[in-house]
């Protein structure tokens, strides 16, 4: 993972230790040259997903969204520390600290496409700080395909739309902490355009207090 996402090349070494290299931290607008200055961070976090739905699935689904590479948004070299501000974190209450709008717009796209792809549902505030933000970002689309995990039911839908569209679609879920939420309401997708399926250390399927909210 952060080998495929560094903007120059680190060095591999014995264990696999990485020297050199530049990466770009697009949450917080930083260059970083050194590994250990990252984290990966799962867009939309393990706890996160857990209270949006994940607390209902199978062991090889949770597995399966823990280490998800088959889409480019779902895990994100980033700073550690702006990682650890986020935590468990939604929209609602934490977003990048860049003042880009650019920035901003590009988080919400791709927390959106994250909760779609797997079918996770958004509270009311989440829900509501994501299409504030949809406002000022008309210019971006929401590309998703849905996750296929074996033994496991697909996500529904899948394609590209216009952000602000694709937020309101999103499953409203309680906002209760620790709700193994089902969908209250969830809207259909409808004229979906068909898109194509665009090393971090492995989480075991069993290691579920990694998902739930301290």
């Amino acid at each position: 993972m952060l080998i495929w996402e560094a903007i120059e090349a680190p060095e591999i070494g014995a264990g696999c230790r990485l020297t050199g290299g530049r990466w770009w931290s697009y949450y917080d607008e930083t260059w970083v040259t050194s590994a250990s200055g990252l984290d990966v961070d799962h867009m939309v976090p393990l706890a996160e997903a857990w209270d949006s739905g994940a607390s209902a699935w199978t062991p090889q689904r949770r597995e399966a969204y823990a280490n998800d590479q088959d889409a480019l948004t779902s895990l994100v070299a980033v700073t550690a520390r702006s990682n650890r501000a986020k935590a468990d974190r939604d929209p609602a209450e934490w977003l990048p600290p860049a003042p880009s709008d650019e920035v901003r717009c590009r988080y919400a796209v791709e927390w959106a496409g994250t909760k779609l792809r797997w079918s996770l549902a958004a509270d009311e505030a989440e829900l509501a700080a994501l299409q504030n933000l949809a406002v000022g970002c008309s210019t971006q689309t929401v590309t998703y395909e849905p996750a296929m995990v074996a033994r496991a039911p697909p996500s529904s839908g899948g394609g590209a739309y216009p952000c602000a569209g694709i937020i309101a679609s999103l499953c409203l879920r309680p906002a209760r902490r620790g709700h193994r939420g089902r969908c209250q309401r969830r809207a259909v997708l409808r004229d979906a355009a068909e898109v194509s399926g665009l090393g971090m250390r492995v989480i075991a399927s069993s290691d579920v207090a990694g998902w739930r909210r301290g």
